[in-house]
């Protein structure tokens, strides 16, 4: 039998060893299997018994690889569950010896080989043009099953290829189907993880089924086979794989924490019994640096509280809603940013340092601390914040690139030391002066001998408002007073408990409504007034009974001039509440507002001239200039046409981004003489999302989905601006019907619903890798003119942040407002673009805008 180089493959064994490592392996492993077949046809007569040969060589080598292999790339881990070592054989094993993985793996016992390299270097005479060659890789697959406690027999076909099919013993099966079961019944788990919803049809399964498939990188069938069993039976991250987007109470109880700098500190606050102190916190600390590397974020062990994550092993019911299930299942979980960001540990688990002989500490912490940052779970299996938890080699664990890019989009790159805070802050007037209204009190005709009162001797309030008739009122302890233009009246202070029926001392805060009515907190209780400043019966009432989801002990309340609406302060945070309860995308941060604000307030109102002021100390703070709060964009960045400018075309950048971004690629790859490209820049603004840190953005983001919380007032103010941006185009001489508007995430987002909303008539509409937003207030009946307009959508089908199902709802809302639209989905396309999505831009482009 006579050696022979394939035509498919270079001709390996003339290559010089200079070639490198891989030619001379492969060269090698030709030479020598050669000679294998050859040894072995000498000493058999038939091709049955030849491939018998090959096989029996073929276990020996598995035997002996298997140990190796597994202590090398698996830390002598030894796979338990039967799709575990399935996966094994067709990925670690095959590259280790063939160097590729085996093509396919279907059902629980089929792996495919379309071109085994063992045949690839043998020349098979036409009287034995039936032989297999691969049977030698047939002994190696049987032998590691067996030696893993799996008894099998494997039969090498030509299928597909070759197809090594394998028989298990009943015992293995049985013994699967009764894990999986145990489990899965347990869990409930498309339901726990966020896939399905209440009880569901077989179809509505089937989809659920599938969405967990795709998140898992699995072949997407709607049906559970084996694959499917093993990644569902894995333990895992208790977090949801898919984020319904339901903000409850929960969301202001459990926020703790909002990062401005880079700078961030962590707590142990309660340890596990197995391991020494010291192992958990050098293991912690090597977790926290795997997200050091590519991001600005340096993070700092401290002994007391408060910290910016706390970290705790727990058990079972721990208080937070999530309880653990005991050993194995769910490991440990972690709150996102807007929650508080703490990290749990299962303390039933048997916790290690390494992977080798327990649950592994190191890479599970590295993975919830991704939670703790704000990253959601993973499509990409092979990501760090993938649903299963990752192994590594000896070099540790290292962030996939999807992992990247959305560290980087929330947190920017490794290269700025610290997030800096912009200049551009709402244009405030914040005097620093000393209350200077003289508040000296005075005996009462009737007083019962209380002690004379002068609060500027201790200037802190407790609360001031102005009630329904118009009247101010600052209150302290268990004094008020009723102030005029210059001071306060002459009868003043007076005991809050001789005038205001049933009302406490030392009040919280006060704030008024629409109707004339005031109301007071304290602890977590409160009174209504009417505008004459009797008390409503009936009060007072719990906070948590008569208004959902307000906290309890604030600090002060007012009406904000902004948008006559009611503002609660507590700590460091402010919400907004309407009548329908607490607005999703708050809290925030106070200093947001502006750098010059304190962290924490005394008291805050609106008064009757509509400034608002806020009291901290001794110091109070006037908002003069409330309006700019919604600020504009700065002038654009714009690549003129390099011919006769008969067209433009209006590009938004995303979230973070500025316009700078986008105008290279525009400058150098979209060569259209007669088309100026405008591209702006968004303002800077607090981000939800972002926990609160300060970022180029058309509008506040809390979260991306069809059902998240959206900051109305921003989006609308931004697609004004954008909307001028066209008037303005118009004004220079190009017609509405020659501006395409289009942006990318954010922008994309923005784009879409400023084309929607605008009257008149745009050329074209790219909406790329984004979203509809305010989607629930269009109709056909109130859609603009540009429901005819040509809409071209683009969309990574593993896009991480703004998900495929995001895209394709969006793509469904289209199809339904718009006649002329267009989406394509782009196969391993991420957050990001690719060469065949800019092709698409531009003979979009093209065919829309045309010369003129």
């Amino acid at each position: 039998m006579a050696l022979k180089i394939s035509n498919k493959t270079p001709g390996i064994l003339d290559v010089t060893i200079s070639k490198g490592k891989n030619e001379i392996n492969l060269a090698t492993f030709a030479l020598l299997f050669s000679e294998v077949v050859r040894y072995s046809q000498s000493r058999v007569t038939t091709i049955s018994e030849l491939q018998a040969k090959l096989t029996s060589y073929g276990k020996i080598v598995g035997s002996k690889l298997v140990d190796l292999i597994f202590f090398r790339d698996k830390g002598y881990k030894r796979e338990v569950k039967l799709l575990g070592i399935l996966l094994f054989i067709k990925t670690t094993l095959f590259k280790s010896i063939f160097g590729k993985e085996a093509d396919k793996l279907e059902r629980n016992n089929y792996i495919i080989e379309r071109e085994p390299l063992v045949n690839t270097f043998i020349s098979v005479p036409k009287d034995k043009g039936n032989l297999n060659c691969a049977s030698f890789t047939g002994g190696i697959i049987e032998a590691v099953l067996n030696l893993n406690n799996f008894p099998c027999k494997v039969t090498t076909v030509w299928h597909n290829g070759t197809t090594y099919v394998i028989e298990f013993e009943e015992s293995v099966l049985a013994k699967e189907k009764s894990m999986f079961k145990k489990r899965c019944a347990k869990k409930n788990y498309l339901k726990k993880y966020g896939y399905l919803q209440n009880d569901a049809d077989v179809h509505q399964r089937s989809e659920a089924l599938k969405r967990f498939q795709r998140h898992a990188s699995l072949p997407i069938t709607g049906i559970v086979n084996s694959e499917t069993m093993y990644y569902m039976s894995l333990p895992r991250c208790s977090l949801k794989d898919v984020d319904e987007e339901d903000f409850s109470s929960d969301f202001i109880s459990k926020l703790k924490r909002r990062k401005r700098f880079a700078n961030l500190t962590y707590i142990i606050s309660r340890y596990t019994n197995r391991l020494p102190k010291d192992n958990v916190n050098n293991t912690i600390r090597r977790a926290f640096k795997v997200w050091e590397e590519k991001s600005p974020l340096r993070f700092r062990q401290i002994s007391k509280r408060p910290a910016n994550i706390d970290i705790a092993f727990l058990q079972q019911n721990h208080g937070d809603g999530e309880p653990f299930d005991g050993q194995g299942g769910i490991l440990a979980h972690a709150f996102f940013p807007r929650y508080g960001g703490d990290v749990h540990f299962d303390d039933d688990e048997y916790w290690t340092p390494e992977p080798n002989s327990g649950v592994d500490l190191y890479a599970v912490a590295a993975h919830e601390i991704g939670h703790s940052l704000g990253l959601k779970h993973s499509k990409n299996r092979n990501a760090l914040m993938a649903p299963f938890y990752q192994t590594y080699s000896n070099s540790g664990i290292h962030l996939h690139n999807d992992d990247i890019q959305a560290l980087q989009y929330l947190y920017g790159t490794e290269e700025a030391a610290e997030f800096n805070i912009s200049s551009d802050v709402p244009d405030y007037s914040w005097p620093n002066v000393e209350v200077s209204v003289n508040m000296g009190g005075k005996n009462n005709s009737d007083s019962n001998q209380f002690e004379k009162v002068n609060i500027c001797n201790n200037p802190v309030l407790d609360t001031i408002t102005v009630i329904g008739n118009g009247s101010t009122y600052a209150f302290q302890g268990k004094w008020y007073w009723r102030l005029n233009q210059l001071s306060y009246d002459k009868e003043y202070p007076r005991k809050i408990s001789d005038d205001w029926d049933g009302l406490a001392d030392d009040l919280d805060a006060a704030v008024g409504d629409n109707k004339g009515n005031t109301y007071f907190f304290k602890d977590d209780l409160y009174w209504l007034y009417n505008a004459d400043g009797k008390r409503i019966s009936g009060y007072p009432k719990r906070i948590s009974v008569g208004l959902v989801d307000l906290p309890d002990n604030l600090d002060a309340a007012m009406i904000w001039s902004y948008d006559q609406q009611p503002y609660f302060f507590k700590g460091k945070f402010y919400w907004k509440y309407s009548r329908w309860g607490m607005h999703n995308i708050w809290p925030r941060l106070i200093t947001a507002i502006s750098p010059n604000l304190p962290d924490r307030i005394d008291a805050a109102f609106q008064w009757t001239n509509g400034e608002n002021y806020i009291f901290a100390g001794p110091y109070y703070y006037r908002i003069s200039g409330w309006r700019s709060m919604k600020r504009n964009m700065d002038a654009p960045c714009v690549i003129s046409a390099t011919g006769t400018h008969t067209a433009s075309v209006i590009f938004l950048h995303g979230l973070g981004d500025t316009g700078f971004g986008w105008s290279p690629l525009f400058q150098k790859q979209f060569q259209f003489p007669h088309i100026k490209f405008i591209c702006p820049h968004a303002p800077i603004m607090p981000v939800s999302l972002n926990s609160g840190m300060r970022m180029h953005s058309w509008f506040d983001i809390v979260g991306i989905g069809m059902n998240a919380a959206e900051d109305e007032d921003g989006i609308k103010h931004s697609a004004k601006q954008v909307q001028n941006l066209i008037e303005e185009e118009m004004r220079n001489g190009i017609p509405s019907h020659r501006i395409i508007l289009g942006g990318f995430s954010q922008g994309g987002a923005l784009a879409l619903y400023s084309s929607l909303t605008f009257n008149k008539r745009l050329a074209g509409i790219m909406s790329l890798s984004c979203w509809l937003p305010l989607h629930r207030q269009f109709s056909l009946d109130n859609i603009s003119i540009n429901k005819i307009t040509p809409i071209l959508q683009c969309h990574g089908e593993d896009d991480q942040l703004v998900s495929r199902e995001v895209g394709q709802a969006t793509a469904e809302l289209l199809k339904q407002l718009c006649s002329s639209h267009k989406v394509i989905f782009y196969p391993g396309m991420s957050h990001t673009y690719c060469a065949q999505e800019l092709d698409d831009m531009k003979h979009f482009i093209n065919s829309n805008l045309p010369p003129a």
